[in-house]
Parts: structure tokens; sequence; C-alpha cells
């Protein structure tokens, strides 16, 4: 599970902590990006479906954080604001690539879910749980949830991948995307019937084809 929690340390700490990063403290800020480079390259990983993308949206969050740290106001928890970034900046790749015709889902690379990963404990449960005669090899099913999880439209997948994958709060997801919450668990609860639906789909047309 990818819970993002913010330094275990004191207020005064923390504010020491921030002013450093906004007068571009360089020891500062290589601890935050240790803090939050696996949780936000998983993200992007979860949004693009490319590792490659998901490193250059990943560095490029950091990039932008950097030039934007001056004006953070701690209205929101750095790992919110960063979470914010990241998701902004994969939605417009993603209009991006779907403008020049470069993203295909049926050819995204394999990513592997590690065991214990949210990933596995509740989506692999949500989509196997009208199917428990299904026996389809761990990877290969992982494969083809991730297959689904692409080809979800972008609000969806953004809300699912929040909630489910990164196991962010309502309010987090909200202020992340900027919508309401009735919106966001709508998007969550559509999402994750339309997951079900299109790997059910995916599964179906496998054992078709064999």
């Amino acid at each position: 599970m990818d819970r993002v929690h913010l330094m275990t340390i004191s207020d005064d700490e923390q504010k020491k902590f921030l002013q450093d990063l906004q007068t571009g403290d360089p020891v500062a800020f290589r601890r935050l990006i240790e803090q939050y480079q696996r949780p936000i390259y998983r993200l992007c990983l979860r949004l693009m479906g490319s590792e490659a993308e998901a490193e250059d949206m990943a560095q490029e969050t950091f990039i932008r954080a950097s030039q934007a740290i001056s004006g953070f106001r701690g209205d929101a928890s750095l790992s919110t604001w960063l979470f914010r970034i990241a998701t902004n900046l994969c939605k417009n790749r993603q209009a991006y690539l779907k403008r020049r015709k470069q993203q295909s889902h049926d050819h995204l690379p394999v990513l592997e879910a590690k065991k214990g990963d949210i990933w596995q404990d509740q989506i692999h449960n949500a989509v196997s749980h009208d199917q428990p005669e299904a026996t389809i090899e761990s990877k290969e099913a992982e494969t083809m949830i991730i297959r689904a999880l692409n080809q979800l439209p972008e609000k969806q997948k953004t809300a699912l991948t929040l909630r489910d994958i990164q196991g962010l709060s309502y309010a987090e997801i909200v202020e992340i995307t900027g919508a309401s919450l009735g919106t966001v668990k709508s998007r969550i609860h559509q999402g994750r019937l339309l997951l079900v639906k299109t790997y059910q789909a995916l599964l179906n047309g496998e054992k078709e084809g064999q």
C-alpha cells in the first residue's frame, strides 16, 4: 500500500523544513524527494501505464515543485500538494499523447504488482468477486487488470487510482482533483463498476481466443 504520510516531526520542525525548502536548501529538497519519490512514481505509473512516462512525470513533478515551493502556503499537506502536481501533469501528458495518437492501451508494457500491494489486496479482489471459479495465474490477472484500468475514462481512472491504489482519503482526493466530495465518490464507484465490467470482458475475450 502506498499510503503517504508526512514526515513524523514536530510542528516546529515541520515549519523549519518548509522554510528550508522555500529558501532553496538542497538538503531539504533532497529529503523531500527521498520521502515522496516512490509514491509519486507509483502514482504516475498507474496513471500513465508506462514506466518511461512515469519516470518522466515523476521527475517533472519534483521540478515543478521546486519552482513552485516558494508559493506553497501549507493549506494542504506536502503530500497532497505533490500528488496534485503529479496528477495534473499526467492528465496533461495523457491528453497530449491522445492528440498525437502515441498511446495504445493494448500495447502498454506489463507492470507487475508487488505482493501485499493494495493493488492486489483491493482491486484484484474486486474484479474476482463475481468469478470465484477463475484460476488465472496471478501475473496474467494483474496484467489484465492494468489493461482494464487503462481503458477507463480519465476521471474515473484517476479517482480509482488515488483511492484504491494510493490509499488516499476522500478529502485528499477532493484537494488533489478539485472535484466535490460527491463527485469523487461517484467517480470511484463508477470506476470500480466499470473496471470489473472491462476486466470481465477482457477475460472472456482471452478465453474465447484460446
